[in-house]
């Protein structure tokens, strides 16, 4: 019983029910290989697509701000350090 939603301009949140971090780090990993693999066809000429991804987790702490907080600091990390990358949160 996962969650997708819209969360900001650009961002996307993905609330995986159940998933430790490492399994949450490797389903957010899956999910940007196959968007990088993705070949969009406009125009007659193709456009690649990346994604970067913050990924936090709730095992070690339960305010729910807080956690989207440090999703959404690796998030920024991933971005400012090459982007279409997944960082874990610390």
């Amino acid at each position: 019983m996962d969650i997708i939603g819209r969360w900001g301009g650009e961002e996307i949140i993905v609330l995986l029910i159940g998933a430790d971090k490492e399994h949450a780090f490797h389903i957010a990993d899956y999910i940007r290989k196959k968007i990088e693999n993705k070949k969009i066809k406009q125009k007659n000429q193709y456009i690649n697509l990346t994604v970067s991804v913050g990924v936090s987790d709730f095992s070690h702490e339960k305010d729910f701000e807080k956690v989207f907080k440090l999703a959404d600091e690796a998030l920024y990390k991933a971005k400012q350090t090459g982007k279409n990358k997944v960082i874990m949160a610390k």
